[in-house]
C-alpha cells in the first residue's frame, strides 16, 4: 500500500445468507460452482451474474458497516 496508506479497514467476509446475498444465491452459486467445467452456455452466464452480484453486494455491506 506504500506510505501514502495510514489507515485501512479489513472485512471479513462469513458468506451467510442475508438480504443482499439470499440462502437460495448462495446454493445455487455453490452448485453452478461446483459443475463449472461442465457448465452449459446459459449456466455460465447465470454463474458470471451471480459472482457480479455477490461482489456489488460486498460493497453495499461496506458501504453500510462504513456509513457514519
Amino acid at each position: 500500500m506504500g506510505d501514502d496508506v495510514r489507515e485501512a479497514v479489513i472485512l471479513i467476509q462469513r458468506f451467510v445468507p442475508d438480504e443482499y446475498f439470499t440462502e437460495a444465491d448462495q446454493l445455487r452459486k455453490r452448485e453452478l460452482l461446483t459443475r463449472r467445467t461442465k457448465l452449459t452456455k446459459a449456466e455460465s452466464v447465470e454463474l458470471e451474474k451471480l459472482l457480479d452480484v455477490e461482489l456489488e453486494v460486498t460493497v453495499a455491506r461496506t458501504d453500510w458497516l462504513a456509513a457514519p
